[in-house]
């Protein structure tokens, strides 16, 4: 698998703006939600930063062997089954999300079994040769997917939906609760999930400046999800806003204008498909490469066994609020520790060397 400029800088934006549309956050940061989503960008660049400085330290490492060179064999052969099953549960959840919008919106009589295998049949067939297709098709993906949010944002300052004055009061829920909300919600989907992207920098064609691609990308992505989650809360409204997994599905469902532009959502929808498939089958290629580099198992059978075990699991998913606790208050920790003792490892033994 090779991946070059454009790939790596495309799949990087899709990753962060992938699921963006999708998730919930603490209503009582209220109008200043926006501020939170800006400061965890922030923290999520300082976060890369780290990511991007252990590249360097180990350019031909990926995350298993860092995890074996750091921290012993059998130690760091334990933490990357530990981190191998986290991206298993990761993608288990967007297999799952992606299945239950199918079911919502398209295929309402279809056994839900039936819908995830197809799902789980496509992420295999476009990891199967080696995962370098995936990068390749964000190279299709993201132009469409940008330009479509850019023009539903269009439509909606036509339509005149924004209203700025629901975001005042600035700071009236005090800066306890937006730095809160910025480290338990927002930094944790998905900027701190960054991380997976130690798996696939080692593959990065060598002439490629790795560094300033993924800063930009990742700059210009979260400065563009920023403002279209801002637009979002002055529309909806921050008590609406946060009580809605799919806002901006029920904000494009506002765009009416010459009385025939209007029904939009059927866009944002296949918006979402995309997003949350991309996010399935990256989470999904990590854990694969993570198995295939702890057991003596091919790329084929390591994602057979990858895609087998998240189709069983996501049979028995059940989304909870416990769930979505466990992800945000032990996986997101978990990962965000497991950096910071790489980072402190590698810092200590250059030191010593």
């Amino acid at each position: 698998m090779r991946i070059g400029k454009y790939q790596l800088g495309f799949m990087t934006a899709l990753f962060v703006v992938g699921a963006t549309p999708v998730f919930r956050y603490d209503k009582d940061t209220g109008q200043d939600a926006w501020i939170s989503m800006a400061l965890s960008a922030l923290v999520g660049l300082v976060f890369l930063w780290l990511l991007l400085t252990i590249r360097k330290r180990y350019p031909d490492d990926d995350f298993p062997k860092l995890l074996r060179r750091q921290f012993g064999r059998w130690l760091g052969w334990g933490l990357a089954c530990v981190q191998s099953l986290a991206l298993m549960c990761e993608a288990v959840r967007s297999v799952r999300d992606l299945s239950d919008l199918t079911v919502m919106t398209i295929l309402n009589q279809t056994p839900m079994a039936i819908i995830l295998l197809v799902v789980c049949l496509l992420c295999l067939y476009t990891l199967w040769p080696g995962g370098g297709e995936l990068f390749q098709l964000s190279e299709l993906l993201l132009p469409f997917m940008l330009s479509s949010f850019l023009l539903l944002t269009i439509l909606i300052f036509a339509t005149g939906l924004p209203d700025y004055h629901q975001l005042m009061p600035m700071l009236e829920s005090g800066w306890g609760v937006i730095v809160k909300t910025t480290f338990l919600e927002f930094t944790a989907y998905p900027f701190a999930q960054m991380f997976i992207f130690l798996m696939f920098w080692k593959y990065v064609e060598p002439e490629v400046n790795l560094s300033r691609v993924t800063y930009i990308s990742y700059g210009l992505v979260s400065i563009f999800i920023v403002l279209m989650f801002t637009v979002v809360l002055a529309t909806l409204g921050p008590v609406l806003s946060a009580n809605l997994n799919l806002r901006y599905v029920e904000v494009v469902q506002m765009i009416q204008l010459f009385n025939f532009l209007e029904r939009l959502d059927v866009l944002v929808t296949l918006l979402l498909f995309l997003g949350k498939f991309v996010k399935a089958a990256i989470m999904m290629l990590a854990a694969i490469l993570i198995v295939k580099s702890l057991m003596p198992l091919t790329h084929q059978w390591s994602a057979l066994l990858v895609v087998a075990m998240v189709y069983a699991s996501a049979l028995v998913y059940v989304p909870t609020i416990q769930f979505m606790w466990f992800g945000i208050h032990m996986l997101a920790p978990l990962q965000v520790s497991l950096v910071l003792l790489l980072f402190v490892a590698t810092s200590f033994r250059l030191r010593k060397h």
